[in-house]
């Protein structure tokens, strides 16, 4: 390509550029009172071009100054549609391995790997200067964020010099660094110093026939569940007895509580459900809460050298509940409960069985909606007499009058999870609590 044929397909381009500006609409022209730099569309479409022009062509259409490196060479074969001219200009420049850095509104082009370098020694001369420079202190005093946790996530901000303690009495970062890292660490923990919205969960521990629960009108979902079971060497062996309908825990939700409830009142006075814990939390976001229904028992186990010692067992409901608060007040719960009891029977050693079963979930409600999990069952054998009355309580003869059935009753645990986002009005110092053991009826949970 000759001179005569660049200079003409340079006039060309120029136009073609020109005619861009003058075809836009009257809200173009409003955002044209912006700096150029913020990247006004651009289409290029040129073949074998001196990088050099189609860098002052750009330059040119953005209004914005820049200079090349003697370093920036070669031919550019680019066709673009409709892209912003900073996205252009970053295309064209990494596919010849060459490199802009903007400095005070003017874009400086030179090779990638010369700019590295050049930030390299900037960097070094940086902490030159900043190991001769004199430390200062800085104090920042948190109101709602816990000050351990702020100083874990500020101290990678801080210079090889710096460090950063904790006052626990007053819930404050001591801040030693050169003075423009005190500054920043300052503001920077002050940012994250937010108050934290808090949920409040209202849980309700059900034990419900198994067949019951499919006429509640509960709009069930399916997750895939996988029961978690351990085994503990010693005199105490853990073994999962408890099963899950079909292979799945059940996970659902319901918006109309109060008729909820009006079924379950009607089903535990038909004796087909009992209540058996309706603990009210309050919790941060993000923050787990934990619900215990049972009981701390002693177990003899065997320490490491064999010796014979008491170890307290906690067997009963076991829930945790992380809630986080996503856009639009919706609410997602990561759901963690177990169920543990002893079992009737025994080790071969003497010692105790408890029967236990785990699961997780994971679900999304709106606020003040309901989630309800369910799936846990446990068969239930059950030995019933009737007879002629008196007659059938007869020693020796009384079994002429008397007849024994046996029955098979599944019964299964379902958790009922509210949570509702609190209004900061509403709460008060004796409600901010992230962990709560609840009154524990031993006969309520033995007919789980």
């Amino acid at each position: 390509m000759n001179a005569k044929t660049r200079f003409l397909l340079f006039g060309a381009l120029a136009v073609s550029l020109m005619a861009i500006p003058l075809a836009a609409s009257a809200q173009d022209a409003a955002a044209a009172a912006e700096p150029a730099y913020k990247g006004r569309p651009i289409s290029l479409d040129v073949q074998e071009a001196e990088i050099g022009t189609v860098l002052r062509s750009l330059a040119g259409f953005s209004g914005v100054n820049i200079v090349a490196s003697p370093r920036v060479q070669g031919k550019v074969t680019v066709k673009l549609e409709e892209v912003p001219w900073e996205e252009a200009l970053t295309v064209i420049l990494r596919a010849h391995s060459f490199d802009y850095v903007e400095e005070s509104g003017v874009y400086r082009i030179d090779t990638a790997e010369e700019l590295r370098q050049e930030k390299l020694a900037k960097e070094r001369a940086r902490k030159q200067v900043e190991d001769l420079e004199e430390l200062h202190l800085g104090l920042a005093t948190l109101s709602y964020a816990n000050a351990k946790e702020v100083k874990d996530a500020l101290e990678d901000m801080l210079t090889d010099r710096g460090r950063i303690d904790v006052d626990l009495r007053t819930n404050s970062l001591l801040i030693s660094d050169i003075r423009a890292r005190v500054e920043l660490v300052t503001e920077m923990a002050r940012a994250l110093d937010t108050q934290t919205p808090q949920v409040e969960i209202n849980a309700r521990l059900v034990d419900i026939d198994s067949r019951a629960t499919r006429d509640l009108g509960i709009n069930w979902g399916v997750s895939n569940f996988q029961p978690a079971g351990t085994n503990m060497t010693g005199a105490m062996d853990i073994v999962n007895e408890v099963q899950n309908a079909a292979g799945d825990l059940r996970v659902g939700t319901v918006q109309d509580w109060g008729e909820l409830m009006l079924q379950i009142q009607a089903l535990e006075n038909d004796q087909k459900a009992h209540l058996i814990s309706n603990p009210v939390i309050t919790t941060t976001d993000n923050r787990e809460a934990s619900i215990l229904v049972g009981q701390k028992i002693p177990l003899i186990v065997a320490d490491e050298a064999g010796n014979a010692i008491t170890q307290l067992t906690t067997i009963g409901i076991m829930l945790k509940v992380t809630p986080h608060i996503n856009s639009e007040s919706r609410i997602t719960l990561d759901v963690h409960n177990e169920v543990s009891d002893l079992s009737s029977q025994a080790t071969v050693q003497g010692g105790v069985i408890i029967n236990t079963s785990e699961s997780d979930t994971r679900v999304l409600v709106e606020n003040g909606e309901t989630a309800i999990i369910a799936g846990l069952i446990r068969k239930i054998d059950s030995k019933l007499d009737s007879g002629v009355p008196v007659l059938m309580d007869i020693p020796l003869i009384g079994s002429l009058f008397r007849h024994r059935s046996d029955t098979k009753v599944s019964r299964e645990l379902v958790i009922f999870v509210t949570p509702t986002i609190v209004d900061d009005t509403y709460m008060t110092r004796d409600k901010l609590m992230s962990e709560a053991e609840v009154t524990y009826d031993p006969e309520k949970l033995s007919r789980f």
